[in-house]
């Protein structure tokens, strides 16, 4: 893997788009992340959302990346199409494993697709605000790049995960801080007004939690080894514990609030270096 550098007069990460060839011999267990059912189910209804998801981004960010007349970002705009097609290709790799365990999902996540990217998407986009979509996106990436930084941080979140499935979701962990303030910059050189940033922000501090919801009940219905004493055990792991994914979530929204804030604000790039070095070795 390739150096990090600096884009020294921007203060922007370079990124680097690497296409990894994961392969998961031994499938996806039942109960991957820390033997959590609700954990597990969270994770794999973010991993379900990600390849159109990450689609979307680009849509979004695409649609606006001729108005920007700052050469390093529109570079920038390049790799971050690439990077974030990589990823939406290793996970639906990995959703396919998801079916090795009885759960039919298919037709159910086609469904919310079709209303979420068919329906609602080209309503909101080209007959409400045309920003919409890039104000959602450059939220949505602060959200995942404080979720990168945490997995990347503390080792114990994914320890006893299989080494396939770590290796995931830490090589989207790095690339989603490289690129945590290109649509965010993109957006600012559109319309740099707070309001047209707190628009993004709302669409994606309800919807967000709505879809995980949505996704990680239709799969909670059908684990049949999953009882309602472990859900509830388990419920402090997502929403209470001081690293649980519910609360980095409201924290991100909280800072994403500020009105001076700036995703580079926040000093994970380390984070790369260390990941870099690991892998190196």
């Amino acid at each position: 893997m390739k150096k990090l550098e600096k884009i020294a007069h921007a203060g922007r990460t370079k990124l680097t788009v690497r296409k990894l060839k994961l392969e998961y011999p031994n499938g996806v267990p039942r109960h991957w992340l820390k033997q959590s059912g609700l954990l597990t189910h969270v994770m794999n209804s973010l991993s379900l959302m990600f390849p159109e998801g990450e689609r979307f981004f680009i849509r979004s960010v695409n649609r606006f990346a001729s108005q920007t007349h700052d050469e390093t970002l529109r570079e920038a705009i390049k790799d971050f199409a690439g990077q974030e097609t990589q990823h939406g290709k290793q996970h639906e790799k990995f959703n396919t494993f998801l079916k090795q365990h009885g759960y039919e999902y298919e037709r159910f996540i086609a469904g919310v697709e079709n209303f979420v990217f068919e329906e609602f998407e080209p309503f909101m986009t080209e007959k409400v605000w045309d920003k919409i979509g890039l104000s959602v996106t450059a939220a949505a990436e602060h959200m995942t790049a404080t979720w990168a930084a945490h997995f990347l941080k503390n080792r114990a979140a994914l320890a006893d995960v299989p080494e396939e499935i770590r290796a995931l979701f830490l090589w989207h962990a790095v690339e989603e801080i490289e690129h945590k303030d290109v649509a965010f910059d993109l957006l600012q050189d559109v319309d740099d007004s707070y309001f047209t940033r707190m628009v993004g922000l709302g669409f994606i501090a309800v919807g967000v939690p709505l879809l995980i919801g949505i996704i990680a009940t239709h799969f909670i219905k059908q684990d049949a080894t999953l009882t309602r004493v472990d859900l509830i055990k388990d419920i402090p792991k997502l929403f209470f514990e001081k690293e649980s994914l519910g609360r980095m979530f409201v924290a991100s929204c909280v800072q994403y609030l500020k009105p001076d804030f700036h995703p580079r604000d926040i000093k994970d790039e380390h984070l790369i270096h260390d990941y870099l070095q690991r892998q190196s070795a």
